[in-house]
């Protein structure tokens, strides 16, 4: 089956991502929203927090949503850099005829119908972005923008060791046909809030080799789904730790837990132990208990797995 297949045998798609809304999640849902409403069909993305406001001049007109429909007729359901259903919206994909899994998480657990899982690649708006062009698929500009974006989040503006010599040349192709570099802008832009909460971090940040960690407490009053990428990128460049943690708490002794690492230690070995997910080198979970209970265990898990190595 190819993507051409599927754009041909369904007239209706909804589109689901991950929690936790980042560059990639929201430019390669978005790419293929535009794509397919390009196509005259009716399309409708499903994102678990709202779309944050940065990227809101990409959405342009799309149906955005915050839950399913109430009727899903005989929609084809599209989940896009998810390596669990779990991860996104809760729906019991068995309620559908066709459900498409185009990702690049190593932890994917192939739920689809049809799957397209490319762990080796940098995001999955390079895997979508390949396709397109290995099937001929011509699409509208809008779609490149998205797809680029997808791209440079992922890599960090192609900072990050998942940024291979093919990552550039799709990336080369994607951005030839978009409408110009000023779309890597949205990436780094940052809110007044954004910077209170990087201030936040910096002060909290603790330092117990070979982890660094931070809290980001409940009283600041920050969505679940507050994007802290920009956090972990700027954290990176300080070389010395090997694993970089930030707790982020989303009610009474319950943190959301992202972790960034450099090295060989597997981060997400340890996320799946939490019922979480990811990449080797970032990953994220959600651990009950209050903050110096979730550091310890945290803490004892990473070291486990480094002497393991």
């Amino acid at each position: 089956m190819t993507l051409r297949d599927v754009l041909s045998n369904f007239t209706s798609f909804l589109i689901v991502s991950h929690q936790g809304l980042d560059g990639d999640a929201v430019g390669s849902s978005l790419g293929m929203g535009h794509l397919i409403s390009s196509l005259g069909k009716d399309v409708s993305i499903i994102f678990p927090e709202p779309l944050p406001q940065k990227y809101l001049p990409l959405a342009g007109e799309l149906s955005v949503l915050s839950e399913f429909p109430s009727q899903l007729s005989d929609s084809a359901l599209l989940f896009l850099d998810c390596a669990d259903p779990e991860r996104g919206l809760k729906v019991e994909i068995s309620r559908f005829l066709f459900v498409a899994n185009i990702d690049h998480h190593i932890s994917n657990t192939n739920f689809g119908t049809w799957n397209v899982v490319k762990p080796e690649y940098s995001s999955t708006g390079e895997v979508l972005a390949e396709i397109l062009f290995n099937e001929g698929i011509e699409a509208p500009e809008r779609v490149w923008d998205c797809l680029y974006l997808a791209i440079f989040s992922d890599t960090n503006g192609f900072r990050f060791s998942n940024t291979r010599p093919q990552t550039l040349e799709i990336a080369g192709k994607v951005l030839s046909r978009g409408s110009g570099p000023e779309v890597s802008s949205i990436f780094f832009s940052l809110s007044q809030l954004d910077l209170k909460v990087l201030g936040v971090v910096f002060t909290n940040m603790v330092y117990d080799p070979p982890i660094a960690f931070s809290y980001l407490p409940l009283s600041l009053g920050l969505p679940e789904g507050f994007d802290s990428d920009f956090i972990m990128n700027i954290w990176k460049n300080w070389p010395e730790p090997q694993v970089y943690l930030l707790f982020k708490e989303i009610s009474p002794n319950s943190f959301k837990v992202s972790m960034r690492g450099r090295g060989d230690i597997d981060l997400s070995k340890i996320a799946g132990k939490f019922q979480g997910g990811g990449h080797p080198s970032a990953s994220g979970c959600r651990v009950k208990g209050n903050l110096q209970e979730v550091e310890k265990i945290l803490r004892e898990a990473i070291l486990d797995e480094i002497r393991r190595d």
